[in-house]
């Protein structure tokens, strides 16, 4: 007798990709639902998760997109770091900046439109209660050490 529910848990799966412009991690979740076990979402890399109320969230509000299955290759999922490439992460208070450029070694020319369309909000604002920090170019230099 095959097992449904493994059938099902393979119905549901769906590759993922960060919309996040900097390479911080958007999820990291431990859930028997996803394949072995755990989802790490962050930086340039593909994951395969299973669809989740957290995975839906993250896909409403754009902080990840769907992409179809990346094609077999040294991509597939990315191992390596990249090197020379630096983009400041976001600072806590800080909106976060969304609209990854999608390595066409992952995302097919075929769907990249598709995927391109699901980009659609530019930042995640910061969420209300949130304390800001000043921003580090408005502080006032203080001059003179008179010792009063």
């Amino acid at each position: 007798m095959p097992d449904e529910k493994a059938d099902d848990r393979a119905i549901a799966n769906i590759w993922v990709i960060s919309n996040r412009v900097d390479d911080r991690v958007v999820l990291f979740e431990r859930d028997p639902a996803h394949p072995n076990g755990e989802a790490f979402i962050g930086g340039a890399g593909p994951d395969l998760v299973a669809r989740n109320a957290t995975i839906e969230e993250l896909l409403r509000t754009n902080q990840i997109v769907m992409i179809p299955e990346p094609p077999d290759g040294p991509k597939k999922p990315i191992t390596t770091e990249e090197a020379g490439i630096s983009t400041p992460s976001n600072q806590p208070g800080q909106p976060t900046r969304l609209g990854r450029v999608m390595d066409p070694d992952l995302v097919p020319a075929s769907a990249m439109k598709a995927v391109q369309a699901q980009q659609t909000r530019s930042e995640v604002p910061v969420p209300a209660g949130t304390i800001v920090p000043p921003d580090p170019g408005s502080h006032t230099e203080r001059r003179g050490g008179g010792g009063r």
